[in-house]
């Protein structure tokens, strides 16, 4: 496998690392509470305060009014019990620290991507370098900006690649099981992988989205 922690990448990263968080930061005071981490931070609070109200929209509400900002309507929270687990520790912290704490981490898990994810495939998409395809790239800036969970869900996508890639079935049904806050996605997924893979992943997906299922009830 070719060395990917080139001189480049590092500085791509950097480069959109730097760019990312300063804006994000001068957007924070106005735009920054309709971002999407707004509904995250909310969950994370009533996880650690009032966990049987994490569905409770009006307790979503009144957390989000009166932590953040009033806005109408609120952003509900609608992910699996266990996300929560995710932003619960942000909730030590005011909305403004949480939200550039998140988009830290969320840049250093789009770094951990960029190491394992495969080689691109499509002739014209490998005339461009790779730290390029990753670190250029809006949909990424978006993520990271609007403290979405969608770097979380790439880097299950990296993984169950690897996965594969072993020969592990049964690890890559466990990780899509842990994905199924993207719902839509993760069942098309493997509607696709069973089509050209067989059944054996469900060995492991089908336990543990129960165990998920059980969790969000």
């Amino acid at each position: 496998m070719p060395n990917r922690v080139t001189p480049g990448a590092i500085a791509a990263w950097f480069l959109f690392s730097y760019i990312t968080l300063t804006i994000c930061v001068m957007a924070l005071p106005r735009a920054g509470t309709y971002y999407d981490f707004r509904s995250f931070y909310a969950a994370g609070y009533l996880l650690l305060h009032q966990p049987t109200q994490l569905f409770d929209l009006s307790a979503q509400r009144l957390v989000q009014d009166t932590l953040i900002a009033r806005i109408n309507p609120a952003l509900p929270f609608y992910h699996p019990a266990f996300e929560a687990l995710l932003y619960a520790p942000l909730a030590f912290f005011t909305y403004r620290t949480a939200y550039i704490v998140y988009a830290v981490v969320n840049l250093l898990l789009l770094g951990i991507c960029y190491l394992l994810a495969p080689q691109p495939t499509d002739p014209f998409t490998r005339k461009f370098p790779r730290a390029l395809l990753f670190f250029a790239c809006f949909p990424a800036f978006f993520c990271v900006a609007a403290g979405q969970d969608s770097m979380f869900f790439l880097l299950l996508l990296c993984l169950v690649w690897r996965a594969f890639e072993r020969g592990d079935d049964i690890a890559a049904g466990i990780l899509l099981g842990l994905g199924l806050f993207k719902l839509q996605l993760v069942v098309a997924l493997v509607v696709f992988l069973i089509a050209r893979r067989g059944t054996r992943l469900l060995r492991s997906f089908l336990p543990t989205a129960a165990e998920i299922g059980r969790a969000h009830v």
